[in-house]
């Protein structure tokens, strides 16, 4: 049989930074959302449902029935002990924007740039490459463990006209295609389990995301010059290596109107 009181009680939102953003509480269907920290005075009953209001960057507090345990602590407690609920920030904040680019590697979601319709000042998050944690989908400045020093982010260096186009997997390293150049990632561990950045080439990169197709033997590409190119490993699985394959008077002439704006 449902229990029914009448009582003055807080609940308290935390982190304090949601409160800024909206984070809010009602009793599903029958109140208005109120602030956390405020006083509600509302008749109660058990099966009514608190919800917790949606907000940019961050879970809300799963919507809960008003149970005999909760009702109780309401009665004994009211205004002395408010209720507390906790919103976590999501593994991808929203404050980044969607990134141009992403893959899988070796456990690790590696996400890489976002697409801006005007340059940005350097380093700007279109040059940004991501890695989460070795088997989470948790990133560094987010969710993720910092102490295990696993999750992490660099940026491509170069000019402010740079753009991380793609990232695709290649044998033992991640291949970053920027506007401007195009580096491989590769695993370290030591001091800590990262990546280094290492350029195969500068000055030349692609210009649309879609230039580049593969898997994680070789990879084929067409350059920002209309130059067909190929990456593979060295003989004998020494280094890897960039190969010119011609046909820019075919490719050059497809991609001359394009650009990363329209």
């Amino acid at each position: 049989m449902p229990i029914l009181i009448s009582t003055t009680f807080t609940i308290i939102l935390t982190p304090s930074a949601v409160n800024s953003i909206g984070a809010k509480w009602c009793i599903e269907g029958l109140t208005r959302w109120y602030d956390s920290g405020e006083t509600v005075k509302f008749p109660l009953i058990t099966g009514q449902t608190f919800a917790y209001k949606y907000v940019d960057g961050y879970m809300p507090p799963a919507s809960e029935e008003l149970t005999m345990s909760l009702m109780y602590y309401i009665m004994r407690f009211g205004l002395s002990k408010p209720i507390s609920r906790n919103y976590t920030a999501t593994n991808w904040l929203a404050s980044w924007g969607a990134p141009i680019s992403g893959c899988e590697f070796k456990g690790q979601i590696i996400f890489a740039g976002r697409l801006y319709a005007v340059p940005q000042t350097f380093p700007s998050d279109s040059r940004i490459i991501r890695w989460s944690e070795i088997g989470a989908f948790r990133f560094l400045g987010a969710t993720a463990n910092a102490v295990k020093n696993e999750a992490g982010y660099t940026y491509l260096k170069g000019s402010n006209d740079e753009i991380v186009m793609r990232v695709l997997p290649l044998k033992n390293v991640v291949v970053v295609y920027g506007a401007l150049s195009v580096v491989l990632l590769t695993p370290v561990s030591t001091p800590v389990p990262s990546y280094g950045v290492d350029e195969l080439l500068s000055g030349i990169g692609i210009a649309n995301p879609l230039a580049v197709a593969g898997n994680r033997n070789e990879h084929i590409y067409v350059d920002k010059e209309g130059t067909l190119r190929e990456i593979s490993m060295g003989q004998y699985g020494q280094g890897y290596i960039s190969k010119d394959l011609g046909y820019s008077h075919i490719f050059r002439p497809m991609q001359e109107n394009f650009s990363m704006t329209s």
